[in-house]
C-alpha cells in the first residue's frame, strides 16, 4: 500500500496513515543557549574564499550526522543496529550521488528537487557518531556574480557571513517507551539530513574540519551548553578529537 507523503497532526504529532509520525531531529532552544552559541560561533569567510573559486560552485564541510546509542535533546534513542541498516540503505543513494536534503525541516517525507540546499558525499562510524562529508550545492551565478537563484546558494551566502549551520535527520518511524526513553522502533525509515538553526544531536554542525569541530565542542562545554560528565563529551570519539587538539 502507498503511503501518503502528507502527514497530519494527531496527538501533537505529524502522522502518517499507517501510524507512523515524521521524526525530525532539530531542537528548540532558548535566548540564553542561543546567545551562548553566538559566542562562540567561528566565521567561515575565511575557509569560504580558499575553497571556492570562479568555476566551483560547491562548499564542502564536516559535521556529525547522527548519534546512537544515547539520549539526544528531544529525548529519543535511535539503536545502534537501526541506524546501521538504514545508513547502508542510504550508502546507495550517497554512490550515486542523490543524497539529496532541504535547507530546512519540511512538514512531510518527500525529498524535492528545488527546495534541495546539499547533498552527503561520504558517511562513517567514529564508534557510536555518524559522521558525513556535505556538499553544498551552489549556482554559477552566486559564484561569479553573487545572485542568489537556489537554496544551496542561500546556504552558502550565510555560511559566509559567519552563521553556524546545523543538520537533523529526517524519517519516519514510530517511538516506544522504555526505561524512560522514546526509543526509535524498527520501522524507522531514513529520509534525509536536512539543514536546521539547532539540531538536537549534540555537536551536528558544520565545519571545514575536525580540528574546528572539536575546538566547538570544547566552547560549548566551557559555556555550559554541554556538561563534561554527559555521554556525549565522554564519547571515544569527542576524546580522541580532543587529544588531536593537545
Amino acid at each position: 500500500m502507498t503511503i501518503n507523503p502528507f502527514p497530519t497532526y494527531k496527538n501533537g504529532n505529524l502522522t502518517f496513515d499507517d501510524g507512523r509520525i515524521l521524526l525530525r531531529e532539530f531542537y528548540s532552544i532558548n535566548n540564553d543557549v542561543i546567545s551562548k552559541i553566538k559566542e562562540q560561533s567561528k566565521i567561515l569567510t575565511e575557509s569560504f574564499e580558499n575553497k571556492s573559486s570562479a568555476n566551483d560552485t560547491s562548499l564542502f564541510m564536516n559535521c556529525i550526522l547522527q548519534k546512537c546509542e544515547t539520549e539526544n535533546r528531544n529525548g529519543r534513542y535511535y539503536p545502534r543496529s537501526l541506524l546501521e541498516r538504514e545508513i547502508n540503505k542510504y550508502q546507495e543513494l550517497i554512490d550515486e550521488g542523490r543524497a539529496l536534503s532541504h535547507s530546512k525541516h519540511p512538514d512531510n517525507s518527500l525529498v524535492e528537487f528545488d527546495e534541495c540546499s546539499h547533498r552527503i558525499t561520504k558517511a562513517w562510524w567514529e564508534d557510536n557518531t555518524l559522521m558525513g562529508t556535505v556538499e553544498i550545492i551552489g549556482s554559477p551565478g552566486y559564484f561569479k556574480l553573487g545572485v542568489i537563484s537556489c537554496p544551496g546558494d542561500i546556504i552558502i551566502n550565510l555560511l559566509r557571513k559567519g552563521v553556524k549551520m546545523g543538520i537533523s535527520s529526517r524519517g519516519v518511524g514510530s517511538l516506544e517507551e522504555r526505561s524512560g526513553k522514546n526509543v526509535v522502533m524498527d520501522d524507522f525509515e531514513l529520509i534525509a539530513f536536512d539543514l536546521v538553526s539547532s539540531p538536537s544531536t549534540p555537536g551536528a554542525f558544520l565545519f571545514d574540519n575536525n580540528k574546528e569541530m572539536a575546538e566547538n565542542i570544547e566552547e560549548q562545554v566551557k559555556s555550559g551548553i554541554f556538561d563534561k560528565k554527559s555521554n556525549f563529551y565522554n564519547d571515544p570519539f569527542i576524546k580522541n578529537l580532543n587529544e588531536f587538539l593537545k
